[in-house]
């Protein structure tokens, strides 16, 4: 539950970016409050819970988690921004709700009056500053609560288990960790399948680029789910202290002594900082050590914020709905990603790998997987979206040069550059995005855009034009091309999972291996800190740069009272998003890919597998 929890959130970003009207920088830097509360607190938690009941410890990081989850979910009730009002299909007739509809029609004076209902709105100031905080601070204490379950299991196993097995306990380890992100995904392909309200409005579906999944459903359901087992954990009783035959070996072995054989063991504060900061220089000086340190962590870098907004690029480039675009990545990224560590750790196993052959081995999973990464930025089509997205660029290129640019007026009407002869007395610059098709399959912001007058049916959603053709609807909008497209990205996207995977355990490995070697007087929270907050750091700026990315091919945004810094994005170039984000993943997995040969050229006798747990060797 706890992996679950921690990965729903990569399902829910684009409903909350839609709802609360966040850009993808913004949800990026929200996202990335998990590891500000995750990195300081390691270093406290590593140290204290090796020295208490771990359980307890385990359990009160899983009741953090049930918490953060439950103040996640109540930001829906506290601030319910919403585009849509919940009206049934005899209300929408009335001139009142019309104005709330999500599409509007070619009417002077109904789109006025949606204009002047919005400056009224917009009178009373309002922000996406509550949801933003409330959500960062949730994520924040989720954090905090993972630290526990997290830092106090993989060093745990590499201290008990015999070298020849280790490979299998990881996998074993990891597989499990895998597998509560595919339930995650697949709880997010169920809750967007429903309106973020318990109505949604007649005329919008799943497909339209406006629906808002039921996200904080997944994350309320998993705080009720995690706080039973949870508060049992927390009060699992002590276990007795058994002295064990061999620790005084152990001690022996692994101990720094002085000239008169006594153990030379850190006591005041000064002499543990001292110890501490000539750990880390250790560390810094050991070639083997950094390079697999930097290639991870440019791999965590490109792969985090890449996978958290990859469902957003999905919806852009191939028009799919957010339900499905979940249950794929669910079944097959995250399963493929799985196989690949299960089958990495079987083959260390078999072959036994050591020194340059496992860095060998690390580096063609790296190359293979990099230039997957490389052919994707091929694989795209035009969706509905897409073809807005190069009607308005064609629209811009136009107008560069021409006196409507440097008007004012233009420059504070973002969307009224879809204007045309068919509905220039139609008052289309309010009109929320609704994209339809007329039947040769032209795509239209909205039914405003296509003329529509007020006489349509809801339920067909077909919409009266008044202009060359007669009908224009959602139907109309072919995407066969995307169907077959997508269904390529997915296989690519899970072979590259798998040979990313196949690297993942000799990775750690070798990581865990050295720094065992090099600092063989490192205790549990001391390995913690220099293994997994390093590792983990990574992952505080990804979602940030990605979400920077993400909002460099925005054309249009959505102008929240008149400030379109304070609203997501409507629409994206299509062409641009594709080649940048995997040419820029695929450059920083490349970046990677040259610390994976640095390695390869140090690692000549380092030992990953042995029979004996302290039979290390460089």
């Amino acid at each position: 539950m706890e992996a679950i929890g921690g990965f729903y959130m990569t399902s829910s970003v684009v409903s909350i970016e839609k709802q609360f009207q966040i850009t993808s920088r913004m949800s990026g830097l929200m996202v990335s409050a998990g590891d500000f509360g995750y990195i300081p607190s390691v270093i406290f938690v590593s140290y204290l819970g090796g020295k208490g009941n771990r359980a307890k410890w385990i359990g009160g990081g899983c009741l953090l988690i049930a918490f953060a989850n439950f103040l996640i979910s109540m930001s829906n009730f506290l601030f319910p921004v919403g585009n849509a009002n919940t009206v049934n299909a005899t209300e929408i007739s009335s001139i009142r709700i019309l104005t709330g509809s999500p599409f509007s029609m070619c009417s002077v004076s109904l789109n006025a009056l949606r204009i002047k209902i919005k400056s009224i709105k917009c009178s009373t100031d309002p922000s996406n500053s509550g949801p933003f905080v409330m959500i960062f601070v949730g994520l924040l204490i989720l954090g905090i609560g993972r630290t526990m379950p997290f830092s106090l299991g993989l060093p745990l196993v590499d201290d008990n288990v015999r070298g020849r097995n280790l490979p299998v306990y990881l996998a074993g380890m990891f597989f499990i960790r895998i597998l509560g992100p595919v339930l995650g995904l697949m709880i997010g392909s169920v809750t967007n399948k429903y309106y973020y309200s318990f109505s949604a409005p007649p005329g919008i579906s799943p497909r339209d680029p406006m629906w808002i999944g039921r996200w904080w459903a997944g994350f309320l359901g998993i705080a009720i789910i995690m706080f039973g087992p949870s508060l049992a954990l927390y009060f699992f009783p002590v276990p007795k202290k058994v002295q064990k035959k061999f620790s005084l070996a152990l001690i022996d072995r692994n101990i720094v002594k002085d000239q008169e054989g006594n153990a030379i063991i850190p006591q005041t504060i000064a002499e543990k900082f001292h110890d501490f900061a000539s750990t880390i220089k250790a560390v810094l000086k050991a070639p083997v050590y950094l390079g697999m340190l930097f290639g991870r962590i440019l791999d965590v870098l490109a792969f985090k914020g890449f996978f958290l907004f990859l469902p957003k690029y999905l919806e852009v480039q191939f028009g799919m709905p957010q339900h499905k675009i979940n249950f794929y990545m669910g079944i097959i990224g995250v399963t493929g990603f799985a196989t690949g560590v299960v089958t990495g750790s079987l083959v260390m196993r078999k072959f036994k790998l050591r020194g340059r052959k496992a860095a060998a081995y690390v580096t063609i999973c790296s190359a293979v997987a990099a230039c997957l990464s490389f052919i994707n930025a091929a694989v795209g089509c035009k969706s509905v979206l897409s073809n807005i997205g190069d009607l308005s660029n064609l629209i811009q290129l136009h107008i560069l040069s021409s006196e409507t640019f440097h008007s004012s007026k233009f420059k504070n009407n973002i969307f009224g550059e879809f204007n045309n002869a068919c509905n220039e007395r139609c008052n289309c610059d309010s009109a929320p995005l609704y994209p339809v098709c007329n039947s040769r399959g032209e795509s239209f912001y909205s039914p405003c855009h296509a003329g529509c007058a007020l006489n349509f049916s809801v339920v067909s959603d077909s919409f009266e034009r008044v202009s060359n053709f007669k009908y224009v609807a959602r139907d109309f909008c072919s995407q066969d091309d995307c169907e077959s497209k997508i269904v390529l990205y997915l296989i690519n996207m899970a072979v590259s999972g798998i040979f990313g995977g196949m690297g993942l355990i000799p990775s750690i490995l070798m990581i865990l291996r050295f720094n065992a070697f090099i600092l063989p007087i490192l205790k549990l929270e001391e390995r913690n800190i220099n293994i997994l907050s390093l590792f983990i750091s990574a992952t505080l700026p990804s979602p940030v740069i990605w979400g920077w990315i993400i909002d460099k091919s925005c054309i249009l945004w959505n102008n929240v009272c008149g400030d379109p810094v304070r609203g997501a994005c409507a629409i994206y170039d299509s062409d641009q998003l594709r080649i940048q984000l995997h040419m820029i993943y695929g450059l920083m997995r490349t970046v990677g890919l040259f610390a994976d040969l640095w390695v390869l050229y140090f690692a000549k006798n380092l030992i990953l597998i042995s029979e004996e747990k302290t039979g290390f060797k460089i």
